[in-house]
């Protein structure tokens, strides 16, 4: 399970080695904490903590304005190169009020990103069009009780397996695949073939589930090979 220390844990690593991803989605209600851990995320990449003042710091909040037109805006300020840092960092909150028009000029963005520039995403529910979170590493909260100094825990349970997101919806299915993707490579073969196991199962009442065996499959097998876990994930919850 993708606590939130072990969330900083890996987000930390990944600054420390100079392997930030290029855009991140963090998704979870209200209260969990999701802004502050934005804002220190940025002030460790930026190396500034006076934020609202840095040339290489933007946010924009869709809740307050989603148009398709500030959505551009802010897109173009991220293209610029950084002023002062080695990285610009762009924080957009409440992405799931963004209209049509808005997703289709961020998705461009997330599609070709900068090197220079890291995008942080957040929403408070699983509403996201599928195409934005494919693109992002995700990471899913749930806010815990105010006597826990640490706010932050996975959104999934984390006894659930890939079984249990099959046939639910492709924003459901593409938020399980951050947390698989942390496993240790063993505990994630192990699942896969679980997964292929239960699928081979189900096949004796129904031989309409072949497809979701044959993606287990494919999965199982190229979890072998050098390719990236988290796009092998991508593929396995796209078609079951």
């Amino acid at each position: 399970m993708a606590t939130n220390l072990r969330i900083k844990s890996i987000i930390e690593k990944q600054i420390t080695t100079g392997r930030l991803a290029h855009a991140y989605l963090f998704v979870g209600p209200r209260g969990a904490g999701k802004k502050s851990f934005v804002l220190e995320f940025a002030k460790k990449v930026i190396g500034n903590e006076n934020l609202f003042s840095h040339p290489d710091f933007a946010f924009l909040d869709c809740q307050e304005d989603a148009s398709a037109d500030s959505v551009r805006d802010f897109i173009g300020r991220m293209a610029l190169k950084p002023f002062v840092a080695k990285k610009k960092f762009a924080f957009i909150s409440n992405i799931e009020n963004l209209n049509i028009q808005g997703a289709n000029a961020l998705l461009k963005t997330l599609e070709e990103p900068a090197g220079n520039t890291v995008i942080v995403l957040t929403a408070n529910t699983g509403n996201v069009p599928p195409t934005i979170i494919s693109r992002c590493m995700v990471f899913a909260f749930n806010r815990m009780p105010l006597q826990k100094t640490e706010t932050w825990t996975s959104a999934e349970d984390p006894g659930r397996p890939i079984l249990d997101f099959a046939g639910k919806p492709l924003s459901e299915r593409l938020l399980g695949i951050s947390r698989f993707a942390d496993m240790p490579d063993s505990e994630l073969k192990q699942e896969v073939e679980n997964f292929v196991y239960e699928s081979a199962n189900a096949l004796k009442s129904d031989l309409s589930k072949y497809n979701r065996l044959a993606a287990g499959l494919k999965a199982y097998e190229d979890l072998a090979t050098n390719k990236n876990k988290k796009l092998i994930l991508q593929a396995l919850m796209l078609q079951i």
